[in-house]
């Protein structure tokens, strides 16, 4: 039997809760280059990613910084920023982190193509972090911005692509597998008539969802179950419109808020 998401729309008041929570920020460490610390952040146990953007003028190249957290303590451990990276390739634009490893999207990175995309990963061993692989679509295309998104739970990975042109319609999400060696291209999963698939990726045990942003406005769910391979189920009706736009999604217990 198919498992279809509900989907729940709601507004939290919760003045309570912030008058109880004590919040205090922290910074890079390094004097480097980057705009906007915080543009994306991940984070998994104790560990914090965080990014910063990159920009044309000034010339700054993004980065993507690596805290630890030990109680009340959070301790900058590394700072990525690939050598090959220009200021046009919005590297940390997505980063996802799991486990020992951390995955960076750069969907405007020219490898061989304009805007063809690609992703870095990183893996912790021995307690430190360093440069471990960096995938590119194995059907590269240009402005095809691979990377725009991703999603690192396990050993699977899924990277979109959300301006992918294929034969049922503009975007795809990348399959990747590990293999105790490397990460490998597994699947490639599109939904018919869908315009920028791949906007954002979540994962609850075997049931993935997509969102797909129609336009401005506006924005459609997709959902796959896993048997063996990811297999397409259900699609939901579109949500947003000029008064109520359709920004974000998070997915728990098989629920769609």
């Amino acid at each position: 039997m198919i498992r279809k998401l509900l989907l729940s729309v709601f507004v939290v008041f919760s003045v309570g809760l912030f008058a109880q929570t004590n919040l205090s920020g922290f910074y890079p460490s390094e004097n480097v280059s980057g705009l906007r610390f915080g543009t994306e952040t991940a984070m998994h146990d104790n560990t914090i990613v965080v990014a910063s953007e990159s920009s044309i003028l000034p010339t700054t190249i993004g980065m993507v910084y690596v805290f630890s957290q030990e109680n009340q303590t959070i301790t900058q451990e590394n700072v990525f920023y690939p050598d090959d990276a220009e200021s046009t390739d919005q590297y940390g634009k997505s980063i996802s982190v799991n486990e020992d490893f951390i995955v960076v999207g750069s969907p405007m990175h020219d490898e061989g193509l304009i805007d063809a995309g690609a992703v870095y990963i990183y893996r912790k061993v021995n307690n430190e972090w360093s440069f471990f692989q960096k995938i590119t679509a194995n059907d590269a295309t240009s402005d095809k911005q691979f990377g725009a998104f991703l999603k690192i739970q396990g050993n699977s990975m899924f990277i979109a692509a959300t301006n992918d042109v294929n034969l049922d319609g503009i975007g795809a999400v990348y399959v990747y597998t590990f293999n105790e060696t490397e990460w490998i291209f597994s699947q490639k999963l599109t939904v018919p008539n869908t315009v920028h698939l791949g906007e954002k990726i979540e994962i609850e045990d075997n049931l993935l969802v997509i969102s797909e942003r129609v336009n401005f406005q506006i924005s459609k769910y997709h959902t796959f179950i896993f048997n063996t391979n990811w297999n397409y189920s259900d699609s939901t009706e579109e949500f947003g419109h000029l008064e109520e736009n359709s920004k974000d999604f998070s997915l728990e217990n098989q629920q769609l808020y």
